[in-house]
């Protein structure tokens, strides 16, 4: 088996020139470094999903270490939470773009509260949700159906 010459042809998402030197002289730490940042990245949403869903920051420890000697209330609560979560985690997953503000504004709040860890793991959302595709600026207007020839 051969290393393709360029990481690009790898369909790895390659972010910098130190993964790409690495990429050409290992694979190994750089794709693991590209899985750490994709874990990061997923972390960040759950973070910014447990506060969504407590709907304030003093309530983080109670979703986080609840009582010993759990009922089955508790359990299912747990359960329903941690659903909530992890669906409003994958709905703000499928288009970032769309949750800009709300992405900044969660991760501001975690900070503000003190929440340092999950707020810079939020950062990570955040910041990719910031970055821009060309069709953001495309001012050209799409054809009418039958203009295009």
């Amino acid at each position: 088996m051969t290393t393709p010459s360029n990481p690009a042809d790898t369909g790895h998402d390659v972010r910098d020139a130190q993964d790409v030197q690495e990429v050409e002289h290992g694979a190994d730490e750089a794709l693991a470094r590209i899985a750490s940042r994709a874990g990061d990245h997923i972390a960040g949403l759950i973070a910014d999903g447990m506060l969504a869903t407590t709907a304030r920051p003093d309530r983080l420890p109670r979703l986080l270490f609840p009582h010993l000697g759990l009922t089955p209330d508790q359990v299912q609560e747990i359960w329903d939470t941690a659903l909530t979560v992890g669906l409003w985690a994958g709905a703000r997953s499928r288009n970032l773009r769309f949750h800009r503000d709300a992405l900044t504004r969660l991760q501001g709040e975690l900070a503000d509260a003190g929440y340092r860890a999950m707020a810079g793991l939020a950062a990570i959302p955040a910041a990719h949700a910031h970055t821009e595709h060309p069709a953001d600026h495309d001012t050209d207007p799409v054809p009418a159906r039958g203009e295009h020839w």
